[in-house]
């Protein structure tokens, strides 16, 4: 039996038995055989990541725009509030009562908070008979707050126009609440009402009987943080009595 010298030359590669000299197929790559990911050399450098965009500044609480108060009115505030007894009782009349007086004081900031001082409260006959009377509190010798009664005025009550006859505009929009069904309540707390006397924060509440001006009252009531003597003298909230 004869072999093909060119199946010698294969090296007794696959021949076909016909002695052909044809060549055997190629394999060719399977198909379902997932590529490598070509891993990257170790040298090369990396891509430089870019400078953190500088961070803006955190808008604090005190800014923005403040309460306007000007000294067009029968008793400016800067003029009343933070003053001693005796810088403001000669712009007002007598005194309509006894008054009263306490060991403490409190804030909302935002929640209710005692602390010793001597507070007392005057309600005196305005001198001008503009108001039906105007109420003062102090606090360790110095006003800490106002309030106004029965604001002049005609139509339907509106709380707004009532803090412009006292030379006051504030910044933000009030909390109305109903206490009882015929009072209504307009309530500017600190970052709403944005008023500033001498540097010293106040929140304001205006209210009205029936919708009427001759029942209508303003408030200005001081709200600022307490100082770090105020803080040693900070009460404790009384526990609640249990029902038995």
């Amino acid at each position: 039996m004869r072999v093909s010298l060119a199946c010698v030359a294969l090296l007794l590669t696959a021949c076909p038995s016909d002695g052909s000299t044809k060549k055997p197929p190629t394999a060719k790559p399977a198909a379902t055989a997932a590529a490598k990911p070509v891993a990257k050399p170790a040298s090369e450098a990396k891509p430089v990541a870019e400078p953190a965009a500088e961070a803006k500044p955190v808008a604090k609480p005190d800014d923005g725009p403040t309460a306007t108060v000007t000294e067009d009115s029968k008793f400016p505030l800067p003029q009343m509030l933070g003053k001693a007894p005796t810088e403001i009782q000669p712009r007002l009349g007598d005194p309509t009562g006894k008054g009263m007086s306490r060991k403490s004081c409190v804030r909302f900031l935002p929640k209710r908070t005692w602390f010793e001082c001597a507070y007392s409260f005057q309600r005196y006959v305005d001198p001008t008979s503009t108001y039906d009377a105007i109420s003062v509190t102090y606090e360790d010798g110095v006003s800490t707050g106002l309030a106004f009664e029965a604001i002049p005025g005609e139509g339907a009550f509106d709380p707004k126009a009532a803090l412009a006859q006292l030379g006051v505009t504030l910044v933000g929009e009030p909390k109305l609440s109903k206490p009882e069904e015929n009072v209504e309540l307009w309530s500017w707390f600190n970052g709403a009402a944005r008023l500033r006397v001498h540097a010293r924060q106040y929140r304001v509440e205006v209210s009205s009987v029936d919708g009427k001006w001759e029942t209508s009252k303003v408030e200005f009531i001081l709200n600022d943080p307490l100082t770090a003597a105020q803080k040693k003298t900070v009460r404790a909230p009384a526990a609640p009595v249990s029902g038995g």
